[in-house]
């Protein structure tokens, strides 16, 4: 039975995205240009995960092709599917504070470096939503879980 239900899930796209933090603790997001209907939209870097990847080299390639750095650590943040309307995914978000390099968007998209708290500004992706939601909460306490005051 389990075994069927893993089946189900066989069209789900795997992602690996990075939540790209500066020395400011501001959140890079890039804006999409592929022409789909999803263009113009803002997102957190990223892309698909290859069959014989990790989520942790997947995201190391994905932000050396897209943004020019590289990935010394990651941390899981949040993981979750989430259903388009023309694609399923599964999201798997990781903070990424140390890397190498300083970011540009090598695919042409246009880059901007945001405050938490100004995230909801932007026409983000939909899936997008939940972990602006968790990054607003955290932007309120100290990294170490202690509420600024």
């Amino acid at each position: 039975m389990c075994a069927l239900m893993q089946n189900t899930e066989v069209d789900r796209i795997p992602v690996a995205v990075g939540v790209v933090l500066d020395c400011m603790r501001r959140v890079l997001i890039g804006c999409r240009t592929a022409k789909d209907q999803y263009f113009g939209k803002w997102e957190f870097p990223g892309g698909k995960i290859k069959t014989d990847e990790t989520v942790g080299q997947a995201l190391c390639r994905e932000l050396s092709e897209e943004l020019g750095i590289c990935v010394n650590s990651s941390i899981p943040f949040d993981s979750f599917s989430y259903d388009y309307p023309d694609r399923k995914v599964m999201l798997n978000f990781h903070l990424v504070n140390d890397y190498v390099g300083e970011p540009c968007g090598r695919e042409h998209q246009e880059l901007q470096w945001v405050e938490i708290n100004q995230l909801s500004e932007f026409d983000m992706l939909a899936a997008s939503a939940r972990v602006v939601e968790r990054l607003e909460q955290l932007a309120g306490q100290n990294w170490d879980g202690e509420r600024n005051a």
